[in-house]
């Protein structure tokens, strides 16, 4: 389609594009990389390993992306950081950065936790607020940081969002300085959310890294 051709009009036909943690996307221009789905809904939409996606082990000891060093113009990772640990993070944006040409771009999208605390913050200093609905959206939003957080019960939760005032960023590392295990991957689940990322940190760790910037965006405004 003539619309698809304008995305890319200012891409050479060489140049080579790489989605990682690709899910259901497919486009000929793009080569996936993911790691092999353990549910039955997500075999469904991954497609077959090897023609429809590249597997991968984002959380290796021994991570090597199979792409030559400065070979690869853009990369685009969503919602795949929080599913990895810190660790393996770093290792996972070093090797993007090894592989980026000069020039290159890499896409991230990440769950928007510190906003979510911030609404969940309006709803339960409303006294008049349905309790139910308080509490559905208060397990909702903290599994978005820790999915492991929804073997906790709701008192526990609130006290943790008392000592950490309500902050997303230390909730995550109160949480997982009680619950180590809460931030572990673990092969045959991994979706679960077990890693923290907001702006701050992001731009910190692709800073020292050696990446140029980072430029924060929210969904369709870039």
């Amino acid at each position: 389609a003539q619309s698809d051709k304008n995305l890319y009009k200012a891409f050479k036909n060489s140049d080579k594009f790489i989605n990682f943690g690709s899910g259901a996307f497919f486009h000929n221009r793009w080569k996936n990389y993911d790691y092999p789905g353990q549910s039955k809904y997500y075999k469904s939409i991954q497609g077959l390993e090897g023609q429809d996606f590249f597997s991968i082990d984002l959380c290796s000891n021994n991570l090597s992306i199979p792409e030559d060093d400065v070979s690869i113009k853009l990369i685009y990772c969503s919602h795949t950081l929080e599913h990895i640990d810190y660790s393996s993070s770093i290792r996972f944006l070093k090797e993007c950065f090894r592989i980026l040409k000069k020039g290159g771009v890499m896409r991230i999208a990440l769950p928007n936790t510190k906003n979510d605390f911030y609404l969940l913050k309006c709803l339960i200093s409303q006294s008049s607020a349905i309790e139910d609905i308080k509490e559905n959206y208060l397990r909702d939003v903290v599994s978005h940081i820790l999915a492991d957080t929804q073997k906790l019960n709701i008192k526990e939760i609130h006290e943790l969002l008392a000592i950490t005032g309500q902050n997303s960023a230390q909730f995550f590392y109160e949480v997982t300085k009680k619950y180590s295990d809460f931030a572990k991957f673990n092969k045959s689940n991994p979706e679960r959310h077990i890693n923290y990322w907001d702006f701050e940190n992001l731009i910190s760790t692709t800073s020292n890294i050696g990446f140029s910037s980072c430029i924060p965006c929210y969904r369709g405004s870039s």
